[in-house]
Parts: structure tokens; sequence; C-alpha cells
């Protein structure tokens, strides 16, 4: 029995087997949204290594979730100077970005995330939102569209297509779109009411167009 007490405390007083279990509570605590909580795990672990970026990266995330916006972008920039080829950290500064409403700026950022993890779901996310906002629509349209190569029957990516499409005047697709979603999700109003509107802007484009179909 004495054996066992002794090897436990071994284990506990070991400090790289404490910061892994301090490291490891904190991906725990974030995971279950208790961010307060991880913040003060993740700092007890930085004091084991303060030269980690992914401690930094981690404490800026839960900054993020918190709306903390300005925390979240100095510990992010800090992940960032330490390993300039985490594609995570720069997503997430992309995130944070874009919560600040610098849509242009948050652009590069989840670019070069892009590049350091392809395709990967979340980064495109991010990059469509960033290009939809600062109305770079045929980008928009390139990232929904690898989006949905993915995930084909995601309503959320097909209302944000059929946006895009209108946005680039092309609203007989749009109206298509939003037909399809009716079909399919008929107990939501808002895909009724939305092409609507698709077939009232269509109108108004055919009279613009064609003038003469006001006589």
């Amino acid at each position: 029995m004495s054996d066992l007490n002794v090897n436990s405390k071994m284990f506990v007083d070991d400090p790289m087997v404490h910061s892994t279990q301090l490291f490891n509570e904190g991906l725990a605590l974030a995971e279950k949204d208790e961010y307060e909580n991880a913040l003060s795990v993740f700092g007890q672990y930085r004091k084991f290594h303060p030269e980690d970026p992914k401690v930094y990266y981690h404490l800026a995330d839960c900054h993020y979730s918190l709306q903390k916006y300005d925390h979240a972008l100095e510990l992010v920039d800090r992940a960032i100077a330490m390993d300039e080829e985490y594609g995570e950290a720069f997503r997430l500064k992309g995130f944070i970005l874009i919560e600040n409403r610098e849509y242009n700026i948050a652009i590069p950022f989840l670019e070069y995330s892009n590049a350091v993890l392809p395709d990967d779901e979340l980064t495109l996310s991010g990059l469509l939102r960033a290009y939809f906002l600062s109305r770079l629509f045929k980008s928009a349209l390139v990232c929904v569209n690898k989006l949905l190569d993915k995930k084909p029957k995601q309503k959320e990516l097909r209302v944000y297509e059929a946006g895009i499409y209108e946005m680039l005047g092309q609203i007989d697709k749009a109206i298509s779109i939003a037909e399809e979603l009716v079909k399919v999700d008929p107990v939501d109003e808002r895909h009724a009411e939305q092409l609507d509107l698709y077939k009232c802007m269509k109108e108004e484009q055919d009279l613009n167009r064609y003038p003469g179909m006001n006589n």
C-alpha cells in the first residue's frame, strides 16, 4: 500500500506529467464551453511552458468564445509569432478580425490558413463569410462550392449560395436554389419568403432589361 502511495505522489509531482494533465484538462473544459475555468487551467499550464504556441492559441480561443476579441487578438498574435506555420492560429485571427468587422484584413490570414490546412471546413467557412462581407462574391462562390462538395445537403450553405448568385445578378439561379429549399424544407417559411423576394427581383430585372414590357 505504501508503494502505491509513493508512486501516486511521484505521478502528481512529475512536472511534465502534471503539465500534460493541465493541458488536457483545459481542452476538456473548453470543449464543455467552460471557458473561464479553461482560461485558469491554461494559465497554470503556461507557467510550465511559456514558449508553447499552443497555449496562447487556446487562451486566445477561449477569449474569442467569450467575445473578448482584443485579448484574443493579442494572444493569437503571440502564437503566430512563435510558429509562423500555425494554420489554426491564422484561422482564429481571421475569425477575430471578422468579428471586429475588418473583413478585408481577415482574408489573407484565412487564405494562409487554407494553404496550410487545405480544404479545412472551418477555414473555408470563415473565408466564405469574409469574402461575402467584403463583396468578393466570385471568391465566395468558389468557397461555397467547395463546402457543398463536402456537405451537399446543408441548407445553410444553399442559402448562402443563393445569396451569392443574387449579388452576382444571377437571379434565375437564386430562384432555382430557393425552389429546391422550399421542397426540401417546406416547414421553414423563410425559404418561401426568400423565393417570393427573388421572383419579385426577377420581375424588376426583366422590366429594366426590357422596358417595353411595361406597356
